[in-house]
């Protein structure tokens, strides 16, 4: 399956980022439950979430570039993994004062297709039965969010073939002229993009 953890390492790959995965930094409670089918509440992830903001913090302080694979379920989720606040309960800016060097990537698969990539998922500790409870959390990003935070935003149907998805997220991030002067994998060459891959950019 083309998860978002495949998908991350191979875009990671190709623009030459450090790649980390959120789950790797799940406390073993959290672990614990989530195998169990028992969702995680905001409490459960907060420390979690605060401990991501710290790996991506000290990223942009070095000047770091890295990419990394998280479930970011709802806007205050990621207003924290920004920075933008220290918790939960700090009201958003009305306006941010710069943009911040962050860029989200939402990939978006219909329900039955998840649901079918999950199912048949091994070796993750993460029970199928949690999946509607995460969909159920999930806040779409809007333009009112980007604008209060400072990050950017991009949507990208998750395809069944991920270089594809990679190649997209590459040309909607505006970095594909960046990579001109590299030698590329020829494996990571595609034909065509199709034009049926919904894409969305909002904070532009």
């Amino acid at each position: 399956s083309s998860g978002k953890s495949t998908i991350g390492k191979l875009l990671a790959d190709r623009i030459c980022y450090s790649f980390n995965d959120a789950d790797d930094y799940h406390s073993s409670a959290n672990i614990n439950k989530m195998a169990q089918g028992v969702p995680l509440t905001d409490e459960d992830r907060l420390g979690w979430l605060q401990t991501l903001k710290g790996l991506i913090q000290v990223h942009l302080t070095n000047g770091k570039p890295m990419m990394l694979c998280c479930s970011a379920l709802k806007t205050k989720y990621r207003a924290l993994l920004a920075g933008v606040s220290s918790n939960f309960d700090d009201p958003l800016p009305i306006e941010a004062e710069v943009p911040l060097r962050i860029t989200f990537v939402q990939l978006y698969v219909p329900f039955e297709e998840l649901k079918r990539r999950i199912t048949n998922r091994t070796g993750h500790f993460m029970n199928p039965e949690l999946l509607r409870s995460q969909l159920d959390a999930w806040e779409d990003f809007t333009e009112e969010e980007t604008k209060r935070t400072g990050y950017k935003a991009l949507i990208v149907y998750n395809q069944e073939d991920p270089i594809k998805t990679v190649e997209t997220i590459i040309q909607k991030l505006g970095i594909d002229e960046e990579l001109e002067g590299r030698e590329k994998d020829e494996s990571l060459k595609v034909e065509t993009l199709g034009s049926q891959q919904p894409s969305v950019e909002i904070g532009k």
